[in-house]
């Protein structure tokens, strides 16, 4: 998209202005008030909601509600995935994701403190963005305009809640901005190596197929001279735990369960973003031009939906996600962005020693501790509901054992989600890209962020919270 002087300017002084309804080809004006000011909805020729607020909470309240009108029963998808809570309404297909989502992404509990420790702005945000889902959920519920997949499921829309919101901005990183995590494959893979071709062979095949860095691979920015390559793993300089073929079995499980959820969104794990950013001396006019292409999987409806929200310093029209607040991609009065993901190997999975007398604790810093264990209820439709152990180190959420062994996953931005949105709002309120660099600072998943702004500035970054890991780290 060029960044045009004119963006926006028009058709928000035209709003404003507004005293009458207006009917377009793609629906009405609409305008109401929520708890916390007066809040304007206008659909342009192509059916995307404006949302004009006279506070940040009738901002948000409207964004819900707008939301809620286009993609209730996608949101309801989305939120039902994020939380574990989809083989409610899909049976026993969907119980080993939810089981997976739980583990990876809960408890409740969990999302609930992340929000709490939120500004008090981002707690009204998606408080407000809950109660104008809620709105229309009432209305729709009221007037029967309910999507029609909840009569083909026949079931009912439960109310919208902030965690809802959380659990969605959840999937979203983890999917887009998450990568790495091979250790258990590339250990199983090793180990059955050694185990047909003895030690010393078996580590020069595996080292044949399994390259630290591929130079000839495409990355974002020119390599040269910024890697030197590395293609070997050095040996093991412990023996590989036993069982680990097993283990393997069931993280691939567990994941491919998750993998089904996600594809019922659309969700695909083979698409690849792309973007580029031109300079003003490049460009006919003279101007920096941004084109971004966020791959993401095809569906119906898409993942993605378009939306405008405008009030004050917050101006920001683009795409975003059913159940999220706000924009995640787009184009402010000043600077327009994108995003791809970053590929960077941000996950680690570690192998836990259990204590032989009691495999409820794990070593760690030379003393046995106890696993942080819950037990949650899933309920299945047509089905018993089924009661699932979930555990934790201070590493993560187990995700696979093995005698004497427990494999627990590691993400270097998890819990920053929230602190991750915070950002990018307070990015998009930005002026200059100094300002906008500040703000990004804080963002914790792994993306690649491309940036033109109205002044011919273009920029790279390449974002996220990565490990730094020991020398001795194989």
């Amino acid at each position: 998209m060029k960044i045009k002087t004119k963006f926006l300017s028009i058709l928000i002084a035209i709003a404003m202005l507004l005293t009458m309804v207006i009917t377009t080809a793609a629906g009405p004006f609409k305008e109401g008030s929520s708890s916390t000011g007066q809040v304007t909805i206008i659909r342009d020729e192509y059916g995307v909601p404006h949302v004009f607020g006279s506070t940040p909470g009738a901002l948000w309240f409207g964004a819900g509600y707008a939301q809620g009108q286009d993609r209730l029963w996608e949101a309801d998808l989305f939120r039902r995935t994020g939380t574990g809570t989809l083989a409610e309404i899909m049976g026993p297909s969907a119980l080993a994701g939810d089981i997976q989502a739980r583990t990876l992404w809960g408890p409740a509990e969990f999302r609930e403190g992340m929000l709490a420790a939120a500004s008090p702005e981002t707690r009204q945000q998606f408080q407000a963005f809950a109660d104008g889902m809620n709105a229309w959920i009432e209305e729709a519920t009221r007037t029967g305009q309910l999507p029609i997949e909840y009569q083909l499921y026949g079931v009912t829309p439960r109310p919208w809640t902030v965690d809802d919101s959380v659990a969605v901005v959840l999937i979203i990183f983890a999917r887009f901005g998450q990568s790495g995590a091979d250790e258990l494959t590339n250990a199983a893979q090793l180990q059955a190596f050694i185990a047909n071709f003895g030690p010393q062979a078996g580590l020069e095949i595996f080292n044949d197929t399994h390259w630290l860095n591929d130079p000839s691979a495409p990355t974002t920015i020119p390599a040269e001279g910024a890697i030197t390559p590395v293609r070997r793993f050095a040996a093991p300089k412990a023996e590989l735990p036993a069982g680990l073929d097993k283990a393997l079995e069931q993280w691939s499980e567990h994941q491919g369960g998750l993998e089904r959820n996600l594809e019922r969104l659309g969700i695909s794990g083979d698409a690849a973003s792309n973007a580029i950013v031109i300079s003003p001396r490049l460009t006919a006019d003279g101007r920096a031009l941004l084109l971004g292409g966020p791959q993401m999987g095809y569906s119906t409806p898409q993942i993605s939906l378009e939306m405008g929200v405008h009030m004050g310093s917050y101006n920001t029209t683009g795409i975003t996600f059913a159940g999220l607040p706000g924009v995640a991609i787009g184009a402010t009065e000043n600077f327009a962005w994108t995003f791809t993901s970053g590929i960077s190997d941000n996950s680690d999975i570690y192998y836990e020693v259990l204590n032989p007398a009691n495999p409820g604790q794990y070593l760690f810093d030379g003393q046995y501790q106890d696993f942080d264990c819950r037990t949650e209820t899933i309920q299945v439709r047509g089905a018993p509901s089924v009661d699932q152990q979930i555990c934790q180190s201070v590493h993560g959420p187990v995700i696979a054992s093995a005698p004497g062994t427990a494999f627990t996953l590691k993400v270097a931005g998890h819990g920053y989600e929230i602190q991750t949105v915070e950002a990018l709002l307070q990015a998009q309120q930005s002026s200059t890209l100094e300002q906008v660099n500040q703000a990004m600072a804080r963002w914790a998943p792994n993306f690649n962020m491309l940036y033109a702004d109205r002044s011919g500035n273009i920029a790279y970054r390449h974002l996220g919270f990565i490990p730094v890991r020991p020398e001795s780290d194989n």
